[in-house]
This record gives structure tokens, sequence and C-alpha cells, in this order.
């Protein structure tokens, strides 16, 4: 018969609903001098973390947070949820115990206490088993799925779960925040509130950022914390303050305000502010606005809207300001609305096949450099408005589009607006023909431009179809390759517009082609770091039959015109003198 009070070098494991008891040997652990915060405690190395989180990990990031468990938690059998918090035993042990028959259990030294989903270990512990209270004495730990946190001194509910720490610093895993606190509260699994506390997802010892508040709550069940009389502080410095404020802590969207920018520039009078505002409408679109005030012009606002398919994804970008002031007072005639708009869009049909789409448009020359800050337009002279289909397998790849541009500076003269292709076709095709190989490049062109006060080759619109027939024996090896070929780069223009001479011509061009190269590579080492020197000389000779036209003609189009898809120019003449 066991007497009222006992005292035991051993573990216990308790029994919240019956009050049995269960010896088992525990380990000495000795403390440390200084407990580290719930962050450095996880934190590891990039080449120490499990492969699967080094996966995960951004190639920038030097580290990251070990996962979080809580070892022998008591589950249910197959296919049965874990037990609840007041149906689960409690498992305690500690270097030297004292219990008081059905009302309490006192641990000291090396203390820890577990139930599903949660462990805490500290320097000492009281039990209650009449109300399931637990306080314990730090430096604590207590770690949970998807948590840690470490404190000086703790209460925890047997029943409920909930753990209420003093002088705290925690971690969230999954967001991989981390923070301080004066008390924090965990009021439930995917609870927990922060008073006097600061959060970031920076490293450990890097608070490149922080937020500061009286009062924190994280929502982890919906992925949103909320705070009041925040401070945003940069390098442990305050910029920016919040009577309250709402924010994400995971990847899930959430309607609200994002972060204002301010500052100067060289627009209207230099300074701006924007306050942007998200509005996550469904889980695949969602939109953005953000309202601006720019000294000088006055109000001017930017939209974006996103949407995602089965079939892919389009981009919606609108600028709008409908009275800017200092533009009216510069031109008069223009008044003072001004508007942009981008979209984008990309499709996956299958099979092969893709769709894209380009549009971009200002209401003047002037619109990006004084308003834009938010459409992705990154043309300064010419606007793309491109759209059109792209189909590709093992041995062909077929792409018609439509392509123009908006020519925004006045000072372009108009023989040098580049050509509208309306539309372009590409058709490219290889065939195993035995050793040999057979290959095809063509391309057809209809070029467009307004040519009312153009004159000579300049004024000329009109078609161009070429093709690259081409026979070729490709021999490779591992320490090296040869290829000779032979082709016909024939092409043909039809022009309108044009009568000096002759509007349909053609020229062909013969052409012989030797490529080898071969393939030197050795290892070796430089302090002790092993790395490969590679060293691969090529040989490339092209003979083309000498031939002769009777016309010379100059090419009217900008650099970035050319084609990616086949080595021909979008020019609506590309041919010169040859020999």
């Amino acid at each position: 018969m066991p007497t009222p009070r006992m005292r035991h070098r051993l573990g216990l494991l308790f029994a919240s609903a019956t009050g049995c008891t269960m010896l088992a040997p525990m380990p000495v652990v000795y403390a440390q001098e200084a407990a580290p915060s719930a962050a450095e405690i996880d934190w590891r190395p990039k080449s120490d973390l499990p492969e699967d989180v080094r996966r995960s990990l951004p190639d920038f990031c030097e580290g990251g947070y070990l996962p979080s468990a809580v070892p022998g938690t008591v589950k249910g059998g197959a296919g049965e949820p874990a037990a609840q918090h007041g149906q689960a035993p409690l498992q305690a042990s500690g270097l030297n115990a004292r219990y008081e028959l059905d009302n309490e259990l006192f641990l000291r030294g090396d203390v820890r206490l577990q139930q599903p989903g949660f462990q805490v270990t500290g320097s000492e512990a009281r039990y209650n088993q009449a109300t399931g209270a637990v306080s314990i004495e730090g430096p604590l730990t207590s770690r949970g799925d998807g948590f840690l946190l470490t404190g000086e001194r703790a209460d925890y509910d047997v029943n409920s779960g909930r753990v209420d720490i003093n002088t705290a610093t925690f971690l969230l895993h999954g967001p991989e925040m981390r923070g301080s606190a004066t008390q924090l509260s965990r009021t439930a699994e995917d609870q927990v509130r922060i008073r006097g506390g600061s959060l970031t997802t920076c490293a450990p010892d890097n608070n490149d950022w922080s937020i500061v508040a009286s009062d924190i709550h994280l929502d982890q069940g919906e992925g949103v914390g909320t705070a009041k009389h925040v401070r945003l502080e940069i390098s442990d410095i305050p910029v920016f303050y919040w009577p309250y404020a709402s924010f994400p802590i995971d990847d899930r969207r959430k309607t609200g305000f994002l972060y204002p920018s301010f500052g100067t520039s060289n627009a209207g009078s230099g300074a701006f502010l924007s306050v942007p505002y998200y509005l996550n409408l469904a889980p695949h679109y969602d939109a953005t606005l953000t309202p601006q005030y720019i000294h000088g012009r006055g109000l001017f606002t930017e939209a974006e809207g996103r949407y995602l398919s089965s079939l892919g994804e389009s981009v919606l970008q609108l600028g709008y300001a409908g009275n800017d002031t200092e533009y009216e007072e510069e031109f008069p005639s223009q008044g003072g609305e001004r508007w942009g708009l981008d979209f984008s869009t990309q499709a996956r049909f299958g099979y092969g096949w893709t769709g894209y789409g380009d549009y971009s448009v200002v209401s003047d020359d002037d619109y990006l450099s004084d308003l834009n800050r938010n459409l992705e337009i990154n043309r300064a002279t010419h606007l793309r408005r491109r759209g059109g289909i792209r189909y590709r397998d093992s041995s062909q790849y077929f792409e018609t589009y439509l392509n123009g541009y908006q020519t925004l500076s006045d000072f372009i003269a108009d023989e040098n607006i580049p050509y509208s292709q309306l539309p372009e076709v590409l058709y490219g095709a290889t065939v195993d023909a035995g050793p040999a190989e057979l290959n095809l490049e063509s391309q057809y062109t209809y070029f467009y431009r307004d040519n009312d006060d153009l004159t000579g080759l300049d004024r000329a619109n009109g078609q161009r179809f070429r093709a690259i027939p081409e026979l070729a024996l490709p021999m490779r090896a591992l320490w090296g390759y040869a290829r000779p070929s032979v082709s016909v780069d024939y092409t043909r223009y039809e022009l309108e517009d044009y009568t000096t001479q002759d509007p349909g011509f053609d020229r062909t061009v013969p052409v012989a082609e030797w490529d080898s190269g071969l393939y030197f590579d050795r290892q070796s080492s430089l302090f002790d770091i092993p790395y490969n020197q590679s060293l691969e000389p090529r040989l490339y000779y092209a003979w083309l039959m000498p031939m002769r036209t009777n016309r010379s003609f100059r090419i009217s189009t900008p650099p970035f015109a050319h084609s990616a898809s086949t080595s021909c120019s979008n020019a609506i003449v590309s041919a010169a003198v040859i020999g």
C-alpha cells in the first residue's frame, strides 16, 4: 500500500482519467547555462537539413528550420483520429517526484510532460488532478505539430490544451515565422495570442524587418494574423505605425490593404503616396486596386486583375488619371485624361498546342515616363501587340501570329516605324533518313504599315516567302562530332504600292556547310575543391555559291523585330547583292 507521500528518482505515467501510475527509468540530462530561443533550437545550416527541406528552400537561403514533430505521440488505430486532450493520458516524468494521492503531483529536475500533439520540458512542474492545471517552471521548451515555444514559466490545461507562457520566444514552422513576447497564449491547436511581442520571417540574429505590436493574434487555421498598435521596424528602427493591421502568415491570400508606398520621383513635383488594396475574389481570380496621389498631377489609379483557368493564366493591368493637371497645363489641347492598358495571356491546349497574347496601349507618348508604376510594359518606344498559336512535337514545329506596334516617340521618322506582320507563319521539320537528316525551315509573312507619307521602296507593303531545305550527314561520338550539309536558301517577294520596278522577284542561294568539333575533358582540383576542365575546339566553314541579282534594297526594321523561331528577318525585303 503506497503511503500518501512518496519520493522517487524515476519517471511517472499519469492518466488524468484514472489516476494510475507506471514506473519508467529516466536518464539524467544536465541543463545548459544559456537557454536558446525557439528559432535557434531548430535552425540548421542548409547542409544539415533533410533532403526534402533543402529542396524547398530558395537558392539564396543559407539555412532553414527542422520539421517540428512530437516523438512518442499517442495516436488512434489505423483510420482512427488521435485522442483529444481531455481523453488522452498525460505522460509526465522527472528526476524527483512527490505525489499526493488523488490530489497533486510535483516533479523536479528534467521535467517532461507530453500529450498527443504537445510536449513541454522544464525544471519543475506541479499538476492538479482535480482541475487538470499544470504549472511549469523554466527555462522551458514546448513543442507541438508545427510550432516551438520557449519561456520562463508556463501554465498548461490538460483538458483544453491551452498554454500560457511568460517571457516567451516562438517559432511557427509552416510560415517560418519567429518572434518573442512578454506573454504568449496558445488557446487552441491553431490559435496563438501574443502580448507585447514582435515577429519576423528573417533568419535568427538577422532582424532586417519585424512587426512589433501590443497585441497580436495568429490564426493558423485561416492563415491570418491581426495586431493592434503596430510598428514596422527595419533593422530595429521604427519606420511606420498602424493602430490596427491584418496580415497573412502563410501562402493563402486575404482581402485587405497591402503595405503602402511613398517617396519621391521625377513625375510631377516629386512626391507620391499609394495605398494598394487586394481583393481575393475567388481561388482562381483576384484583383489589386492601387489608388495613388502624385503631387502636381492629382489622383491616379492602377488596377490589376488575374484569372487562372485549366488552360492557363491571363493578366489585365489598367492605369487611369482623370485629370492630370500638370499634363493639361503643358498640352492644353490634349486634356488631362490619361490611361494605359496591358493584357497578357498564356494557354496550354494539350497535344503540343499552346496559345499566347500580349497587348499594350497608352493614351499618349509620355504616359510611361510620367505615370506608370505597376504596368508591366518594358518597352520605351514601340509597344507590342501580339497574339498567336504554336505547335511542337519531336520532329516539327508550327507557329502563326499577328504582330503590331504602337510607336510612342515623335522623333522616329515614318520610314523607321516597324512593319506589322499580318500574319507571320513559321514551319519547320526534321526527318531521319538513315544516316542522313532532312530539315526544312520556312516562313511566310505579310508586312504592312501606314505608307501615305512614304515614297519609293519605303512605301512598299507586301508578302515574303522563305524556305530553306537542307540535307545533312550528322556524325557524333563521345569525343566529338562532324556535320556536313548542303541547303538551298530560297526567298520570294510580292510587293504592293511599289511601281519603280517589277514588284515580284525571288532569290536562290545554294549553301554548303561543314561544322565539326572535339571534346576534351579532365578532372582536377584547386585548394582541395574538385572541378572539371573542358576544352571544345570547333571548326565551322560555310560556302555560298556566288550569285548576283539586279537589285539592292535597304532594310527598314528595328533590331528587335527579328524572329526568334528562324533566322529569317522580319524586314519586308532582306535581299542584297550577293557575291
